[in-house]
């Protein structure tokens, strides 16, 4: 039976993991743990790693850098350029990098978290600019079913990154037999494999892989915060002018802090500070700052000085001008006035404002900063921890970002990305959501690309993210979406949610083609985003597991000249599995066409075939012109069905070369299917 509603979001239970260099949990001190890129980091989890390599500041979009493949997920090129320079290799580097130089070879690597062992995998893999693209980077779900990681999945020359150091002890031992495979069928394919594993599990390899075993102990922390500084900021600090405690500070930090110092002393540069401060206010910014807060608003009592903090922090770097202006708009929203209020002109200007709090707020080039890193980030928090009651407020405050006088776009979408994140934190993502969809109907394009950062912060996190896919799955089975929503449901879920969710992604996309305002386009998305084998596969499993089968979209996507075409993989149709499959679904389409659809859907089939035979292409055309048969099956009026439609295209085609050759090549095939039926079949239909 069809049904008439759609079912509820699928029970798809998030990864559950621990975040990494973007990490947003705990505590006040939330927001963009590092604030200038994902280098050098190692907590153990190539998952939240991998979802900020894009996480440079917090005006980029988190996906921009990450490319969903066949088998895993491509790095952005950027990230890794960028990695390359700022690297600074551990002792023993160079032993490794000439064990993977011959094809083929494995290492897996352990070290301690914090070590830098993930930016060593990835440069042990691509020590040139030329490998970057050979990159990809794998997780424990690629190890998961017989399908994932085959033979033809990985190609010749190819560099791969496995983490697994997700996985515990009990895990860690069932996926032995699957590291023994990965390593096969590298050594097979003439790839490089790089396998991360947990710290201390060493010693629980199975002993055919114990030759493959390497660890590793971090660099010096100055030399990596030097290369930071010198090459990824353009910027030098000489070891003496840092204080000795606060070197004993940096030494006993793990990389990925060390990164987060060399951004805030990049955010802080301009402050013209004495190079001692300067170096004490970054290590500051790594301090839990809540109880500073605390202390700060017991100091800070009246609205108006509540206010200016609060919005300073949400413009952080942004002109004085347009903290003004913001504020003026949060104090109307909030619902303060003042009874009796002076004139203007007796009142305290912004910059008068500003100066007054000058040991926490510098005026640089009449923008507004904090002289502490991450103090903006801690105000923020506490305002939505402390003020439940006046987040629906913020929410709305944000909304309005656009009428926000003096604002520059980048000033906008830090906006957005902040009040993203505390949504996220606070877990309020009806808050989110409400924003979203008021930028999302906006007339211009700017509220769209606020509306689709906000919501990929969202879309990314460990903690929220399966209820912010569920959302998009409530979108996609709404009555009546905007199509200016519809659109930018499309866009997450092809460009965001298919890079680790590539499942949940098609299921919601199965919805929207259905959806009038915006079915073309995700129509569309399918096709491009079932470009290769897995996803293809994955697409027949969504299809064919819901209530309402789609015939149309179930040949759009599944076209003979797509089934015929590798695209740089192998052809659908050569990959018996997928043949197959692909073969039960237009079957099933065709399952009550008429003799009219029948036609029509027959001769894109012949179309392609004849343009195998100009490529001479003849094994792909002969499997092509059996799989056509095999949707026939064994009914006699299905084949006759075929067989008219057949003489109808060659007539319509001209009975001549390639089209002739097509003809014939089906006849022969409908004799030979024919003589393969029983003789009752036969005399049944006669």
């Amino acid at each position: 039976m069809t049904a008439e509603h759609p079912p509820g979001p699928e029970n798809e239970m998030a990864s559950g993991r621990r975040g990494g260099v973007g990490d947003i949990s705990g505590g006040v001190r939330s927001a963009i743990t590092d604030p200038r890129g994902a280098v050098h980091t190692g907590d153990g989890n190539l998952n939240a790693t991998t979802w900020n390599v894009a996480t440079l500041n917090v005006t980029e979009a988190p996906a921009a850098a990450l490319v969903r493949q066949p088998l895993g997920i491509k790095p952005g090129q950027a990230s890794l350029q960028r990695l390359q320079r700022v690297f600074v290799a551990p002792d023993g580097f160079d032993g490794l990098l000439g064990r993977l130089r011959d094809p083929g070879s494995t290492v897996i690597l352990t070290g301690p978290p914090g070590s830098g062992r993930r930016a060593a995998a990835q440069m042990l893999l691509c020590p040139t600019v030329e490998d970057i693209g050979a990159l990809t980077l794998l997780t424990t779900s690629d190890l998961q079913g017989s399908d994932s990681l085959v033979d033809d999945a990985v190609s010749e020359g190819a560099r791969l990154l496995l983490d697994v150091t997700d996985l515990d002890l009990r895990g860690f031992g069932q996926h032995q037999t699957d590291l023994q495979r990965c390593v096969a069928i590298v050594g097979k394919q003439r790839a490089s494999l790089v396998i991360l594993i947990p710290d201390g599990l060493d010693q629980h390899l199975h002993d055919d892989l114990q030759i493959h075993r390497a660890s590793i102990r971090g660099p010096d922390q100055w030399r990596v915060l030097k290369s930071h500084l010198e090459h990824g900021f353009e910027l030098s600090l000489s070891q003496s002018r840092v204080a000795n405690e606060d070197l004993q500070v940096l030494n006993g930090l793990a990389l990925r802090s060390v990164a987060r110092v060399a951004g805030y002393l990049e955010q802080t540069r301009d402050q013209g500070l004495d190079p001692r401060e300067w170096f004490r206010n970054a290590l500051a910014g790594l301090a839990d700052q809540e109880q500073d807060v605390i202390t700060l608003l017991e100091e800070k009592v009246s609205v108006e000085e509540r206010t200016l903090l609060l919005v300073t922090a949400v413009l952080e770097g942004a002109a004085v001008d347009a903290v003004y202006f913001a504020e003026c708009s949060l104090q109307t929203i909030v619902g303060y006035a003042e009874d009796s209020p002076p004139h203007r002109l007796e009142q305290a200007g912004i910059t008068d404002r500003m100066r007054a709090d000058q040991e926490r707020i510098r005026l640089v080039d009449g923008r507004a900063r904090f002289i502490r890193p991450g103090l903006g980030e801690a105000i923020l928090s506490h305002f939505w921890d402390a003020y439940p009651d006046l987040r629906p407020g913020f929410a709305t405050w944000v909304e309005t970002v656009h009428s926000w006088q003096a604002t520059r776009a980048e000033d906008r979408m830090a906006v957005a990305q902040r009040f993203a994140l505390q949504s996220i934190r606070t877990n309020q993502l009806t808050d989110l959501q409400a924003v979203v969809e008021h930028w999302s109907v906006a007339d211009r394009d700017e509220p769209r690309r606020l509306a689709v950062a906000a919501m990929t912060r969202a879309l990314l996190d460990d903690r929220v993210g399966q209820q912010a896919r569920n959302y998009l799955y409530g979108l996609a089975v709404r009555s009546h979406l905007d199509p200016r929503l519809g659109r930018i449901a499309i866009e997450l879920c092809t460009d965001v949610v298919a890079i680790g969710h590539p499942r949940q992604a098609l299921v919601r996309l199965r919805w929207l083609a259905g959806q009038r305002s915006v079915g073309a386009e995700a129509r569309q998305a399918l096709v491009a985003l079932c470009e290769d084998n897995r996803t293809l596969e994955l697409f027949v499993h969504v299809l064919t597991d819901r209530a309402r089968f789609d015939p149309e979209l179930a040949r759009l996507v599944l076209a003979p000249s797509r089934l015929s075409h590798g695209h740089g993989r192998t052809a659908p149709l050569l990959v018996p599995r997928l043949r197959l499959k692909a073969i039960a679904v237009w079957a099933r389409s065709l399952q009550n066409a008429d003799s009219l659809a029948w036609r029509s859907a027959v001769v894109p089939w012949l179309d392609e075939h004849a343009r195998l035979v100009d490529l001479g292409d003849a094994r792909l055309a002969s499997v092509l012109v059996e799989s056509l048969i095999a949707i026939c099956g064994s009914e006699i009026a299905r084949l006759a069905q075929l067989n008219a439609a057949n003489e109808t295209w060659l007539a319509d085609s001209g009975v001549a070369g390639r089209s002739l050759t097509t003809a014939r090549a089906v006849d022969n095939a409908l004799d030979r299917s024919l003589a393969d039926l029983p003789s009752t079949s036969l005399g049944s239909s006669s």
